[in-house]
């Protein structure tokens, strides 16, 4: 995706060699607002998009005790953004802190706040998102390292087109600092707080039903190159990490490079083996023999009224849940491990567990 291979010019992204990488996350939500399928549905889409750039995940889903008490954001990071130069969320916001050191953090919440459906940050290595498998793919791609396509435009200061210009391409130093991204001359209110400018603006560039970049007012970028002469309308409006919406959006090669560089051997990579999705339980009723073959976090007591056998793997369980055998229950634990981690793991979150 994005422009059309390497050129000649030597202003291409480097590539990725060092194979796939797999990160701990975690999902927190409301208990009360949404359901647990429907996180389970999110936690499913993230590995949708990410697995084919070998981007995987072991995602942990814990309910909120609150209904109330996950709040988007600092209602003062406005303030802070516009002291901060007015850059980009995603490079110049230190986002709300959370205790989780060793995982990338997700807070779901119910609603908005200023207009604004979600927040990433990799310095904080976490995000907040309302519900929508889309909007979280995106804000998650901030909390890997990723800009915004269009990330500080301004209409004389911008990635130039380049692929039909003589004019130097300046895609390492400009936008998302990512070469096969295409250009996208989108304003936004980061960089112009006038709303009926970046709503006249985009509303002459773009055809957003369509794909095409329309430029109805014939701009030009800074080599006096037309908008509408970039090559790959369909990256433009497709990609991720854009604003145009994506139905079926993807990442690039790009894009790839820059998640797994940015991230390599923080705390929440997972060093051996793979990401093996989602490995928490909600709810644990073993009323049937069970065997498990991959490690899982327990989240709520589990009750065991059958044989469950924990084979090559660990449980790891969340702080205040227990074991309960029930009449006819088993526990069977070959080459396993019945495991707790201490306050801000991953893997349990709220302490040591009760016992059985």
């Amino acid at each position: 995706m994005g422009r059309n291979g390497p050129r000649n010019n030597g202003c291409n992204d480097p590539v990725w060699t060092g194979g796939d990488r797999s990160y701990r996350l975690i999902l927190e939500y409301s208990k009360g607002n949404t359901a647990t399928t429907s996180m389970a549905s999110y936690a499913e889409s993230i590995n949708k998009y990410y697995n084919p750039f070998g981007i995987f995940f072991e995602i942990n889903i814990i309910e909120s005790p609150c209904t109330t008490c996950l709040e988007p954001y600092d209602p003062n990071w406005w303030q802070d953004l516009n002291k901060n130069g007015s850059k980009d969320i995603g490079e110049s916001y230190s986002m709300f802190s959370h205790p989780y050191s060793d995982c990338i953090y997700g807070r779901i919440t119910e609603n908005g706040a200023f207009d604004a459906s979600g927040q990433g940050n990799y310095f904080s290595h976490g995000f907040w998102s309302i519900e929508g498998a889309q909007i979280i793919i995106h804000e998650l791609g901030h909390a890997l390292g990723l800009s915004h396509t269009f990330n500080q435009f301004k209409e004389n200061d911008h990635e130039v087109v380049n692929e039909t210009s003589s004019c130097s391409c300046n895609c390492l130093e400009k936008a998302d600092l990512i070469c096969d991204t295409p250009s996208d001359p989108y304003k936004s209110w980061f960089e112009y707080p006038d709303e009926h400018e970046v709503l006249a603006w985009n509303s002459a560039m773009f055809d957003e039903t369509n794909e095409i970049i329309k430029n109805s007012n014939d701009k030009v970028d800074l080599c006096g190159t037309n908008w509408k002469e970039i090559n790959d309308h369909f990256s433009v409006f497709n990609n991720h990490m854009s604003y145009h919406g994506p139905l079926n959006g993807t990442f690039t090669k790009g894009q790839e490079y820059m998640m797994k560089k940015l991230n390599e051997n923080k705390p929440w990579q997972i060093i051996t083996g793979t990401g093996s999705g989602i490995m928490s339980i909600p709810r644990g009723v073993i009323d049937e023999p069970t065997t498990y073959s991959e490690s899982k976090i327990i989240n709520s007591d589990m009750e065991i009224k059958s044989t469950l056998i924990i084979k090559n793997a660990n449980l790891f369980f969340n702080g205040a849940t227990k074991i309960v055998m029930k009449s006819g229950g088993k526990l069977i634990l070959d080459n396993a491990k019945i495991l707790t981690n201490t306050e801000g793991s991953c893997f349990a979150p709220n302490g040591k567990w009760k016992g059985i």
